[in-house]
């Protein structure tokens, strides 16, 4: 809720009974929402099914000028494929935006490179063929997680940042 950006993606889960969770990661910026929250999803008709989506104005709210909320499906059922498809899906929502931090569930390695590399499978799109191929903005890509200094999760970023520059090279 502290970073500065264009954009945040907080991943959101259905949990018991059938409520709305902030998944991991995500739980800062219900809190900076606070008793608004819960209200807020049920305007929007968002039902936190896998794979949607919803942009959300912050109003100041946060650091950022905008919420993009992506659906995980069961709380209970979270996993690192889930998780990586999340991702992709949050890249072609995010839109004409100059940096994204994303506050996917990010807590392990495992997690760290699944939410890397999906965001990156996601942003790629062919255009070889096209007239006028469309430009991204994109500048800086963060990824906001509890572990960030712990060996294992640094260890798991420069390993996707490393597949993901060995696949866009071969692309």
């Amino acid at each position: 809720e502290k970073v500065r950006t264009d954009v945040v993606v907080i991943g959101v889960a259905v949990g018991k009974a059938g409520a709305l969770v902030p998944c991991p990661g995500g739980e800062p910026v219900a809190q900076a929402y606070g008793r608004s929250f819960a209200p807020m999803l049920a305007s929007l008709g968002f039902s936190g099914s896998f794979g949607e989506t919803a942009r959300v104005p912050t109003n100041k709210t946060l650091n950022a000028a905008q919420l993009l909320l992506v659906g995980l499906g069961d709380a209970n059922a979270l996993t690192t494929e889930k998780v990586r498809r999340a991702a992709g899906t949050a890249a072609r929502a995010v839109g004409n935006a100059a940096s994204v931090a994303l506050a996917l569930p990010a807590e392990d390695g495992a997690h760290v490179r699944a939410v890397v590399e999906g965001f990156a499978a996601g942003l790629y799109r062919f255009e070889q063929f096209k007239s006028k191929p469309r430009r991204g903005s994109l500048a800086d890509v963060l990824v906001l997680s509890e572990g960030a200094r712990r060996a294992e999760v640094v260890d798991a970023l420069t390993a996707a940042v490393a597949l993901v520059e060995a696949t866009d090279q071969v692309r």
